[in-house]
């Protein structure tokens, strides 16, 4: 897969959960969170954008807010989309 079908696929999966029922009914401050994260983390590593995860989390907790596990697992799977599978299990192992 080249570089071009990697990035479209990965907008599409950013696309697709912009406009599923899981972020439209979300709280309009974790809305806001996301959407600066997947801003800051577009055409990052998994590696480069997980300090931008930490920091969000960080965000949503000064909020008394969290990201459920649904909500995690989407941003997950946007952040981690571009890598290897073997790369992102491993990721998702440390996470754990």
């Amino acid at each position: 897969m080249d570089n071009t079908s990697s990035y479209n696929s990965n907008t599409d999966n950013i696309d697709a959960f912009l406009n599923s029922n899981l972020f439209l009914q979300m709280h309009p401050r974790k809305k806001n969170v996301i959407t600066k994260l997947i801003t800051q983390a577009k055409g990052k590593s998994a590696k480069e954008a997980l300090p931008l995860l930490i920091r969000a989390n960080a965000e949503l907790k000064k909020m008394n807010l969290s990201f459920s596990s649904d909500e995690s697992a989407q941003i997950f799977l946007i952040l981690t989309a571009n890598m290897p599978e073997e790369k992102r299990e491993q990721l998702r192992q440390f996470l754990k």
